[in-house]
């Protein structure tokens, strides 16, 4: 996770080469960033999986 003055950016990794780059504004908090990083995560997870 890097974090600055215009807001936070974290990357995760998914599938194979497959990454999740997630932004938020600067006045977003921690414990909703993580929870919305975390669905935005199982739902390509979900995505990929069912696509293959």
């Amino acid at each position: 996770m890097f974090q600055g003055s215009l807001g936070r950016i974290c990357v995760f990794p998914v599938q194979g080469p497959v990454l999740l780059v997630v932004f938020a504004r600067p006045d977003t908090t921690m414990g909703l960033f993580n929870v919305v990083a975390r669905q935005a995560l199982a739902l390509l997870q979900d995505a990929l999986t069912t696509a293959n």
